[in-house]
């Protein structure tokens, strides 16, 4: 039942309410909207910083030029290369961390490896991606390649054991380098005879 007070406010008094709640819904979508833009907006900018700076870093390294000089010359000169050259400058071409090369390669005698130092895992990552090139050239080339691990792996052993290091020395001998720098050594050559092969587990035993 319509009391005096319903009777006063009228059509335009009962529709207030709903003009309220339309506004609300107006500002809201509108708060949603500006802060869609703002997103999008700081989003687009952050995405063109970025690629503003990679862009500049890619231009100081040459990322954008197809490169010529010195600095790639290895890139058409080494498969001009052969023994022991080439298969070292398959190792150089090696992919490797904002290509900084952190190595120095030692063929003289037994090969090794060395970077400034061994323990850095970066350098252990890039140092392995740089063995297993040299190895594969090498085995393409028919040359014998084999790895000397043994003297790393004990000096790292007995690092991790606390045990007296004795091999350290032992390696500086041999090697002229210290093993703090020693990453993997090698040995390269014409095979006297094939290589043995190392017994494998069957394909059931492993595929799943």
């Amino acid at each position: 039942m319509a009391t005096v007070e319903d009777e006063q406010r009228g059509p335009a008094a009962d529709a207030a309410p709903a003009r309220r709640a339309d506004r609300a819904r107006r500002g809201r979508a509108a708060g949603r909207r500006s802060l869609l833009t703002w997103l999008s907006v700081g989003a687009g900018s952050a995405l063109v910083a970025a690629g503003t700076g990679a862009g500049i870093r890619g231009a100081v390294n040459g990322a954008f030029t197809a490169g010529s000089g010195a600095p790639y010359a290895m890139w058409q000169d080494w498969a001009t290369l052969s023994g022991v050259d080439r298969v070292v400058a398959a190792g150089v071409l090696a992919c490797n961390p904002h290509n900084t090369q952190p190595w120095r390669i030692g063929v003289g005698g037994d090969g090794v490896v060395t970077v400034d130092d061994a323990l850095d895992r970066v350098a252990q990552v890039t140092g392995g991606r740089l063995l297993a090139r040299l190895h594969l050239k090498a085995t393409a080339l028919g040359l014998g390649f084999h790895h000397m691990n043994q003297v790393t792996e004990r000096i790292d052993r007995d690092r991790a054991a606390g045990r007296a290091d004795v091999f350290s020395t032992r390696w500086a001998d041999v090697l002229g380098v210290p093993a703090s720098t020693g990453l993997v050594s090698f040995r390269i050559g014409h095979p006297e005879r094939p290589a043995g092969l190392s017994p494998r587990r069957p394909l059931s035993e492993i595929t799943t």
